[in-house]
């Protein structure tokens, strides 16, 4: 078989051997052929910092008679760009530069335009070439307004776009322009918080945005969520934040798209949004709140009025939707509760269960394994297929180790001293904090060591776990650094249970393949989780 040298391939074979080189900068310096394909991955991706970038990009771009702009792939144009112009020497205006690059730059996959508003009222070259983009498919257009909108029906191949607003958009102009972007998908919408009220909504959109099937909301108006009774095909929704305006009317959505499968509400303040419009038996997947926000925390075993309403608020939710996959974070006393028992019966659906719980103890003292039997007891009445686990350090009372730093200021008249005694006797208390915390770590890993197959049996229908622990994340850590404080990201172990005759013992797998599975039981219907292999 002769040999086949590397320049014998054809173009097409060596531009694919090139996107999967790391540093295509040197390859491009070997010879003229591989340097004009190497050149045409490098610009694929470009990130425009200041004006004297773009003017230097558009020199080698729109040179003839070689148009390289055609290669350009994902172009992101940040806001420096359009605020520099006194520096600029140059005649040509930065949103000039703009259009320009965009009328060769036909193959775009991907745009980001700060000050969006401002590039299509000063530039009609680039609301052309916006809406001649055959390959365009993702859009992200900052500081838009409502005479922008009127581009974006042009974009007719988008499918995923996120709009941000200086302030709360008018419904029915939004409405009007997103209608006419037939194959829309995926929507995420922010805007700055108002100082005022939103703008009022002088009658219900009589258009519908058909082809939406994911929407998400950020700091934008209770008015907003009008958007949600016009996509009749929404499939999910996020609630990320909502502009609290003092004055503002907050609404909840009356009726959701009979389409809808997914809601996630990240942060649990917004959960009442919802409360009380959803069909019962319609929902898989009910998402409240994320393990780093102490606002989406339930505090369980808690006889303040606050943390009695949220908990009945956020039961009276999941009965509502009866959701068959539950994303819940709670803060549970090492004592029996209700709410287990109470959660079994309000979700008879519930088969694939995301929780964080972070246990705690009023006693000073180093828990013992009973922990373990309660949570055991607690989970024990779910008929769950697959269960995600994460496990803070367990808190203990932790005021033995204090005493008042502030009882004896009076023991010297020198405030340098003074605040030198403070600072010390600060470093004794936070030293004694972190060796009793890893001391508890320490215990709870070996109390964790048998769980998961003790998972496995309690739980007859469980068929997949994933287990993580901020025990085991602090044990790791330098001694000095280790903090109480949820880790930012979980790191799950992945398990798949394997019947041994009457027992069942847990495989590991590679976490790969657990989310892939995860993913599967979010999309697919009640039938399809129960009958997962």
């Amino acid at each position: 078989m002769a040999r086949i040298e590397l320049l014998d391939l054809n173009d097409d074979v060596l531009r694919i051997i090139f996107t999967h080189i790391p540093n295509i900068m040197n390859v491009a310096l070997t010879c003229r052929r591989i340097h004009d394909l190497a050149i045409e991955c490098i610009i694929a991706v470009v990130w425009i910092r200041t004006t004297e970038r773009l003017r230097r990009l558009c020199n080698y771009a729109l040179s003839p008679p070689r148009y390289r702009a055609v290669y350009i792939e994902e172009l992101s144009v940040w806001t420096k760009t359009h605020e520099d112009r006194e520096a600029n020497d140059r005649a040509q205006d930065a949103d000039a530069l703009l259009g320009k690059l965009l009328v060769k730059a036909q193959n775009l996959r991907s745009i980001e335009i700060n000050r969006f508003a401002g590039v299509m009222k000063k530039s009609s070259l680039a609301r052309k070439a916006l809406g001649t983009m055959s390959y365009l498919t993702e859009a992200t257009l900052l500081d838009i307004n409502e005479a922008s909108l009127s581009v974006l029906p042009s974009m007719k191949h988008l499918r995923t776009m996120t709009l941000y607003f200086e302030g709360s958009p008018k419904v029915e102009a939004l409405v009007t322009a997103l209608a006419a972007c037939p194959s829309l998908l995926k929507l995420t919408l922010k805007a700055k918080p108002s100082l005022g009220l939103p703008p009022k909504c002088s009658h219900v959109p009589s258009s519908s945005i058909t082809s939406l099937q994911d929407l998400t909301l950020y700091w934008c108006s209770s008015r907003t969520l009008e958007l949600v009774h016009v996509c009749p095909n929404l499939s999910s929704l996020t609630i990320e934040g909502m502009d609290r305006a003092k004055g503002a009317e907050l609404k909840v959505i009356e009726q959701f798209p009979p389409k809808l499968r997914r809601i996630y509400i990240p942060q649990l303040p917004y959960f009442y949004l919802v409360e009380r419009s959803c069909a019962p038996g319609a929902l898989q997947f009910l998402h409240l709140g994320d393990h780093w926000s102490h606002e989406s925390i339930i505090y369980l075993g808690n006889e303040e009025d606050h943390s009695v309403r949220v908990t009945r608020q956020v039961l009276a939710l999941i009965r509502g939707t009866s959701p068959v996959g539950l994303r819940i974070c709670l803060h549970a006393p090492l004592q029996p509760d209700s709410f287990w028992a109470t959660l079994a019966a309000t979700a008879p659906r519930l088969r694939f269960l995301d929780i964080t719980i972070s246990l705690r103890s009023e006693s000073p003292d180093i828990p013992d394994a009973s922990w373990t039997e309660l949570l055991l007891d607690s989970l024990r009445n779910l008929p769950l297929v697959c269960l995600k686990l994460y496990l803070p350090n367990i808190q203990t009372d932790m005021r033995h180790l204090t005493y008042d730093i502030w009882a004896d200021r009076a023991l010297s008249s020198n405030p340098d001293v003074a605040r030198k005694l403070y600072q010390q006797r600060q470093e004794e208390i936070t030293a004694k904090v972190v060796v009793h915390r890893n001391a508890v770590a320490h215990a709870m890993l070996a109390h964790m060591e048998d769980l998961p197959e003790r998972l496995a049996n309690d739980l007859p229908n469980l068929k997949y776990l994933a287990f993580g622990s901020e025990a085991q994340a602090i044990m790791m850590q330098n001694p000095r650094t280790a903090s109480g404080i949820m880790a930012p990201s979980c790191v799950y172990n992945w398990y798949k249970a394997v019947a041994e005759g009457e027992k069942k013992r847990m495989v590991a797998i590679p976490p790969k393949e657990g989310e892939k599975v995860w993913e599967t039981l979010k999309d697919g219907d009640l039938s399809v989780v129960e009958n997962i292999q």
